[in-house]
């Protein structure tokens, strides 16, 4: 009996998932309280269930209208812990869905606050795949935006890993971990911080020559 209840459950949230892929069912699923009820799944010990329910979060999460009450929910601090899953698709769901929910305010202060940075530098130095190196720089630039983040991202391993993604041959990497330093580079009393790198400033100026647009552009905001 259980078995089946477990799989009932199962189903149960991938249909829903299903609905979260369009946008328009959000209000309506929202309403009727499918956020608890993903934040809940997320803890179950099925782990066709913890995806289904990490995807439809990250479905939700395209939504901006959606992001105060997805992480005023419950759902940051579990999708933390599921972005070092060494499932490489449930970690990659993660990582996303927390890069969606970055672009509000309040959930940057959370996500850094409950230990997101620490987390995402574990994952890029397991030597991820690029959709996931991806997703972490574009969270890095989002978390970076929020002046009360800056400064964590001046620690030995948080800096050091964020010049290590300037350096990515990928186009996406580069810029979004640019766009992070350049943000982080605005409060002037970091620079000191920024520079005891010693890679820093060579690196920038010859990302600068970088043919990419969006490379060369951030790379001169830096």
């Amino acid at each position: 009996e259980i078995e089946y209840i477990i799989e009932g459950k199962r189903y149960a949230i991938l249909a829903l998932g299903g609905l979260a892929i369009g946008i328009r069912n959000h209000e309506s699923l929202i309403s009727n309280g499918v956020i608890p009820a993903f934040v809940n799944a997320l803890e179950n010990n099925d782990t066709e269930t913890i995806f289904n329910s990490t995807f439809a979060l990250n479905k939700l999460a395209s939504n901006l209208n959606n992001s105060t009450q997805i992480g005023s929910g419950g759902a940051i601090p579990v999708l933390i812990y599921l972005a070092g899953s060494a499932d490489v698709n449930l970690a990659t769901q993660s990582i996303s869905a927390l890069r969606k929910l970055s672009s509000e305010h309040v959930n940057r202060i959370q996500i850094v606050s409950g230990g997101g940075l620490a987390q995402f530098v574990k994952v890029v130095l397991q030597d991820v795949e690029l959709d996931a190196k991806r997703e972490i720089a574009a969270c890095f630039c989002n978390l970076s935006r929020s002046n009360e983040n800056k400064e964590f991202f001046l620690n030995d391993p948080m800096l050091k890993t964020t010049i290590s993604l300037c350096n990515s041959t990928d186009v996406e990497v580069s810029r979004f971990a640019l766009g992070t330093l350049s943000n982080v580079a605005e409060n002037q009393s970091f620079h000191k911080e920024i520079l005891k790198n010693g890679d820093t400033v060579g690196l920038v100026v010859a990302l600068v020559k970088n043919r990419n647009l969006a490379v060369h552009r951030e790379a001169c905001r830096a």
